[in-house]
């Protein structure tokens, strides 16, 4: 590595893609530019472009000084929710081909029978069972039979297919026939994306190991061609560094890791956002925190308890099952892009249609005639047309206001600020529901939480949805619009592994769990090392997944050596007990434990981003405000006249009392008049409810 070591984070949304680049020093350099969809790594090029320019060098110049790029992308996710991944083809055991439609069997919605699944990644046709078994214990019942996979592959090929998914009944037990018919696979179409069940989840349950491999398969093609068309403009550019890739489980890992598994990242984007949130939490011990981060297409949350982001084994991404561990965020089509309509009853709707970033909001002037969430915040006098991004771009208020009239205000026979108080109002009952369903509905009261700002649009919309909610204390980092980008420097390499262990806790062999933690630390630390981690910057953490026999549900658990080595577990049995209890609200000692999972978590440690404090001459930071406006409050349902503030010039210690407006170069805060604002060393910006 050399001396002028930079780190740059890139986020790619829907909308806009987000950079955050940060030296040694702490000194950090960010910007936003449009996303571009037909071809992302564009957007990265033109945002790299915006960076050196802040930076006053020439472009070839700042890229060589770029030690490592994090990437943060939605193209596995784009690829699922459009349905536009790879064609892929499915081999399995012969006469269970069908469990990828059949699903559980059980209804989402348990009283609307017309409630459709969405159709299977791979169609019928291209799903091939084929012969060969081994039972649970792994034990072959059937040799697999080697020239039904020839024929497989012969009618996969001339389907098309550009991606084959490898998934054998039992094989988290063994893994022997699917890695013989992988040899075939390859040996037949050498050009084919291929991957196996047991290598990407060894576990059990069919149908989620069936489903996750699918996605896999799925996306994995597309997630090549995009790394690779990125990696190689980059190089073209004088980039030497290496390129890294967010994972959904908040870690991150190199690029052929990625194309290997890339179902993980799946919530790549969204990742960041908890990543940087839990860095906050350190820094402003608050511990408790809920991470909203509203882009220009979705809405997305997280619980933080303890300084650690919640994390789920039961995802789904647009209803089709993924086990793979991932931070549990929640997502709603809530955005500054979110489209507003009157329904044929006469009710308005939001979203989750999205204007993107092509034509974008009416405001935005580039052929979009569909009013939006940004373009109420632009009538309402939250954001100033001439001040959007630093004033890099300048909106168009007069065709905010004509779209809401044609498409809201009309119809509903409203003027049109309270039409575009309406559409802020529903948007807000949105993203309130959606914090609701991550704290509330999950035992958590969400008045014992911070709530932490993320995304472009959330500082406009948050202290409405505080108010809604009830929370009391609210927290926006100094460049809430580029937080996803600053988090993914803030992450570790991460990997999961996980072995099916099944029996009784009481007949557990102590070395045979011993073994296959051994095994899958091994397998760790080797992906670690060829990702440039070793030694003492590799840890290991071991987990069980326990529950009482007959439950469906199992309970993890953190266990150490020593708890494998107790006569009788124990302390396994104990600490399954507290946290069953502290879960579901009961334990029932007597009853026998089973085990059904071992789990381990590796981690490479690497550099991360530091958050210098401003300097006493840096800005104006004068603490006053640079201007007056109007702007529409709802809840007192008229115009008020308001302070502007640039988030550069206040002084850390600064305290005022809302109402007033925040201007930053990514977003625009609204404190309203139930909170108080103060700025800390930070310059981070604290808000406490009056009172």
């Amino acid at each position: 590595m050399n001396e002028a070591t930079l780190h740059v984070g890139i986020d790619v949304g829907g909308t806009f893609t987000d950079l955050v680049c940060a030296g040694k020093d702490g000194t950090t350099w960010v910007t936003k530019v449009p996303t571009t969809p037909d071809d992302p790594s564009v957007g990265v090029m033109n945002g790299l472009a915006e960076l050196s320019r802040l930076r006053e060098e020439p472009r070839s110049t700042f890229l060589g000084q770029i030690d490592v790029i994090v990437h943060g992308t939605t193209v596995a996710t784009n690829a699922i929710l459009t349905g536009r991944g790879a064609r892929t083809g499915l081999i399995t055991t012969s006469g269970v081909r069908d469990a990828l439609e059949m699903r559980r069997g059980v209804r989402e919605r348990l009283y609307d029978n017309k409630y459709k699944p969405p159709p299977p990644l791979v169609p019928r046709y291209l799903r091939i069972g084929v012969g060969g078994r081994l039972d649970v214990s792994g034990s072959e019942l059937e040799p697999l039979a080697e020239q039904d996979i020839v024929e497989a592959v012969k009618t996969l090929r001339e389907n098309d297919v550009e991606s084959i998914a490898i998934c054998f009944m039992h094989a988290y037990v063994d893994g022997r026939h699917e890695s013989l018919a992988n040899d075939i696979v390859l040996r037949e179409f050498p050009d084919v994306y291929s991957c196996l069940s047991h290598e990407l989840l060894p576990e059990r349950k069919f149908y989620e190991r069936v489903s996750t491999t699918c996605i896999n398969a799925f996306v994995g093609p597309i997630l090549r061609n995009d790394l690779g068309a990125l990696e190689a403009s980059l190089r073209a550019e004088g980039f030497a560094g290496v390129v890294r890739v967010m994972k959904s489980n908040g870690g991150i890992m190199s690029p052929e890791v990625a194309v290997r598994e890339a179902a993980h990242t799946i919530l790549s984007g969204p990742a960041g956002a908890v990543a940087a949130g839990t860095f906050y939490s350190v820094l402003e011990q608050e511990p408790n925190s809920i991470v909203m981060d509203m882009g220009g297409t979705s809405f997305d949350v997280c619980l933080i308890e303890g300084g650690t982001p919640l994390v789920t084994r039961d995802g789904s991404v647009a209803r089709y099952r993924l086990m793979l561990p991932i931070l549990d965020i929640h997502t709603v089509g809530a955005g500054g892009g979110s489209i507003a309509a009157v329904d044929a009853g006469g009710l308005l709707e939001v979203g989750p249609a999205s204007a993107g970033s092509t034509p974008g909001p009416a405001c935005y002037e580039r052929g979009g005639e569909e009013p939006t969430v940004t373009d109420a915040d632009v009538v309402l006098g939250y954001i100033d047309p001439d001040y959007f991004l630093g004033g890099r771009m300048t909106l168009r208020h007069d065709l905010a206001s004509s779209a809401i009239e044609a498409r809201v205000a009309g119809p509903l026979e409203l003027s049109v600020l309270k039409a575009a108080a309406g559409i802020y109002d529903v948007i807000n009952a949105k993203m309130s529901a959606a914090i609701r369903e991550v704290s509330v509905q999950r035992g958590y009261d969400p008045r014992r939480f911070t709530l932490v700002v993320a995304g472009g649009a959330s500082a406009v919309h948050v202290c409405a949805i505080a108010d809604d909610i009830g929370i009391d204390q609210l927290l926006v980092p100094r460049d809430p619009g580029v937080f996803s980008a600053f988090g993914m420097l803030q992450t570790d390499f991460r990997h999961d592994f996980v072995r099916t262990y099944y029996r009784p806790l009481a007949e557990a062999d102590s070395t045979a769990m011993h073994e296959a933690f051994d095994e899958m630390s091994a397998q760790g630390a080797e992906i670690l090392g060829s990702e440039g981690v070793t030694g003492a910057g590799v840890a290991h953490q071991f987990k069980m997944d326990l529950r009482y026999e007959g439950q469906v549900h199992e309970v993890e658990l953190d266990i150490v050596d020593s708890d494998l080595d107790e006569s009788g577990f124990a302390g396994i049995h104990r600490k399954f007990h507290e946290t069953h209890e502290s879960i579901y609200a009961y334990a029932t000692e007597d009853d026998p434990v089973e085990v059904v999972n071992l789990r381990v978590t590796s981690a490479g440690e690497t550099w991360r981003a530091d958050l210098r404090e401003p300097g006493s001459g840096e800005g104006a930071a004068d603490g006053a405000p640079k201007a007056r406006r109007e702007v529409y409050f709802g809840h007192l349902g008229r115009l008020v006249d308001v302070p502007i503030y640039e988030s550069a010039s206040l002084v850390p210690g600064q305290r005022f009392a809302g109402p007033a407006i925040v201007e930053m170069a990514d977003t625009s805060l609204v404190v309203n008049d139930h909170f108080d604002l103060e700025c800390d060393r930070y310059a981070n910006l604290r808000l406490t409810r009056k009172g």
